[in-house]
């Protein structure tokens, strides 16, 4: 798996010591994410320092939750833009739940959808691995 423009917004630095999987995967329970605003002021390269990495969780139209976004990338596999994000939120085996989505910025409404396969979630698996686990 190749990834490209691969931009992080979130840091984990203190589980980096570890060097064992901090995170969990998880599907989102809402119907779509509002990610306009965040994927908008990214584009600007005045703005990039200042990036607020907040996106939103939507369910009947209303926003009822907020994220993180952890990072994203393009995949060069299957030519998809991928967003990783959290609720900032661990499961019961003390992992912090991580989420992650399509979205595509030539389109109206920039969400795309969530992962449905296997061989996706394996390439955001490998890419969160590349990045929080092992020693550059």
């Amino acid at each position: 798996m190749q990834a490209k423009d691969v931009k992080v917004y979130e840091s984990f630095e203190n589980n980096l010591t570890q060097f064992k999987r901090f995170y969990s995967f998880y599907n989102d329970s809402v119907e779509k994410l509002e990610l306009s605003n965040f994927l908008n002021s990214t584009i600007d390269v005045d703005l990039e320092n200042n990036v607020d990495n907040v996106i939103y969780g939507v369910v009947n139209g209303k926003i009822i939750k907020k994220y993180k976004v952890v990072l994203t990338f393009l995949n060069l596999r299957n030519n998809k833009d991928y967003i990783v994000y959290t609720d900032c939120e661990n499961d019961s085996n003390g992992n912090k739940k991580i989420y992650s989505a399509v979205y595509d910025m030539d389109k109206n409404d920039i969400f795309v959808s969530f992962l449905t396969t296997l061989d996706e979630w394996t390439d955001v698996c490998q890419v969160m691995d590349a990045i929080f686990l092992f020693k550059h």
